[in-house]
């Protein structure tokens, strides 16, 4: 089994005390789109996900990148990056090139 890498991703832990630092900046001339919004889409795709998996609250979406906003639905004790931020954080690539008309 061959692997080919399609993408690459950075994340990182921002906590509350810094967000007033440096900023992680959206793609130039997008608007955001609500998590809200992008999770109704994914539905209709046959997506489904527990309300814990649905983290992302805002998405700015781009062509060679995307910029999500993401936030526990609850309490993550326990847990550096807990396994419902992991898999939200994938969600944030639904904001790329042609993934956007289809999400």
């Amino acid at each position: 089994l061959d692997w080919i890498l399609r993408s690459r991703a950075t994340m990182r832990f921002v906590p509350v005390a810094e967000r007033k630092g440096e900023r992680i900046k959206p793609p130039k001339k997008t608007n955001a789109i609500s998590g809200a919004e992008l999770y109704k889409g994914m539905h209709a795709r046959g997506y489904m996900h527990a309300d814990a998996f649905n983290a992302l609250r805002k998405l700015w979406p781009g062509e060679t990148a995307s910029v999500g906003q993401l936030r526990a639905r609850g309490p993550i004790g326990g847990h550096e990056f807990h396994p419902a931020l992991l898999d939200s954080a994938l969600h944030v690539g639904f904001g790329l090139g042609d993934l956007r008309d289809d999400a």
